[in-house]
Parts: C-alpha cells; sequence; structure tokens
C-alpha cells in the first residue's frame, strides 16, 4: 500500500454516512480518467505514459449502511512516473460536500491542486429493497 499524506476538509474525523454519498468526483486536469469499482487511474496526457492510481476502500465502494471517517476511505494514491518504476506516494485532499447544484452529498478528490476538470463518478446504489416504502404511496 502506497498513499502520500491525505488532507480532508471538514476534518479527518469527520463521520460521512455512505447511504447519503451519490457521487465521487475526481480531479483529472485535462488527463483521462478510468475506473474499475473503486480503483481510479488517471493517464497523463499522450505521449506521457505517468499515471497515478486512487483506490478507495473496497468495503466502502461497495455499498453498506456504514459511517466512515474521511481518513479511512482512500487506501491508496500513488503515481508511477513515465509509467513503470517505483511507486511515488501522492498528497491528496478529500473533501465532503452536499452539493447544491446537484442536490446531493459527494465526495471530491483533488490530487495536486483545485481544479473544476472533474470525473463523475456514480456511487453502488442502496439494493432496491434497502429502504421503506415511502409513506402514502409517494
Amino acid at each position: 500500500m502506497t498513499i502520500g499524506t491525505g488532507s480532508f476538509i471538514p476534518g479527518g474525523d469527520f463521520a460521512v454516512p455512505r447511504p447519503y454519498l451519490y457521487t465521487v468526483q475526481v480531479g483529472r486536469y485535462g488527463d483521462t480518467v478510468t475506473h474499475v469499482d473503486g480503483r481510479f487511474t488517471v493517464h497523463a496526457v499522450p505521449p506521457d505514459p505517468t499515471t497515478l492510481t486512487i483506490q478507495f476502500s473496497p468495503v466502502f465502494w461497495t455499498w453498506q449502511s456504514g459511517v466512515w471517517q474521511l481518513s479511512e476511505i482512500i487506501t491508496e494514491c500513488f503515481a508511477l512516473i513515465g509509467g513503470v518504476g517505483a511507486e511515488v506516494p501522492i498528497n491528496y485532499l478529500l473533501t465532503w460536500n452536499n452539493n447544491p447544484a446537484f442536490g446531493q452529498a459527494s465526495l471530491y478528490v483533488y490530487w495536486f491542486g483545485a481544479t473544476t476538470d472533474l470525473e463523475i463518478v456514480t456511487l453502488p446504489p442502496s439494493p432496491p429493497d434497502y429502504w421503506l416504502n415511502k409513506p402514502m404511496g409517494r
């Protein structure tokens, strides 16, 4: 496991209820982002083969009704400079935001600095029978 130093807003001990998170938004800085489950790979603009990997805890990524501290959600954050060699730990910023533009809570991951260029990924939802039926058929 290779990970840089995490910074967290509002704080590392802030408790995030997983059932109320809808998206993860990862800074891409004009690069291409691919992901499989909770593992994101940011590919630098070609011909640079450098990649950055951000791994979310598999337990967090799979829907469950737990509460997570921000400091426990990301388990790896590293770069492969030139696409090969040693994993270089990368510092990152993880923020929780109840974004009124989307009307839902999201996590934002910035790994280089502030960005408006985000890859938005919907988290796996709750099972259809998890929540109680809405009252009066609503």
